[in-house]
């Protein structure tokens, strides 16, 4: 889903807070695309150091990061704000994903940010239940 106003055979910039593997952003392209806009930049704050920005940058767009987790987390260890073992324990997360290892996840969803099916319920709500299940991307999308 697109909302907004949107040029037919304009040019957007994605917004993203948080890149894994890049398919959230590759979706939201996607999505753009079958809307008759295209996508070629991406800026992102925070590259999780996954593969995302490669992923991305492999199907021709451009990605501007303003960090990665690796300079964030050496950012809060000199700063105090968090211990070494905390750095310990998220260099060897990073590690084990970047070599095809998985986290567990729960899908412990609360039923209040379920998917609404009632046409009257706000679109606020209907978002909140699409992030909660993964079912849409919600970025910004700026025409250039």
């Amino acid at each position: 889903m697109v909302e907004g106003n949107i040029v037919v055979g304009s040019t957007c910039l994605v917004v993203e807070d948080v890149i894994t593997t890049g398919s959230s952003v590759l979706d939201t392209r996607n999505v753009l695309k079958d809307a008759g806009v295209g996508v070629s930049h991406v800026v992102v704050l925070l590259d999780r150091e996954q593969g995302g920005r490669g992923n991305i940058e492999k199907q021709g767009i451009s990605c501007t990061c303003a960090m990665t987790l690796s300079q964030l987390m050496t950012y809060l260890l000199k700063a105090g704000k968090v211990s070494s073992d905390v750095g310990v324990a998220v260099t060897g997360f990073m590690r084990a994903q970047s070599n095809g290892g998985t986290t567990a996840s729960t899908n412990g969803i609360p039923a209040s940010l379920a998917p609404p099916t009632s046409r009257a319920v706000s679109r606020e709500l209907r978002y909140l239940g699409m992030i909660a299940t993964r079912r849409g991307n919600v970025c910004l999308c700026v025409c250039v």
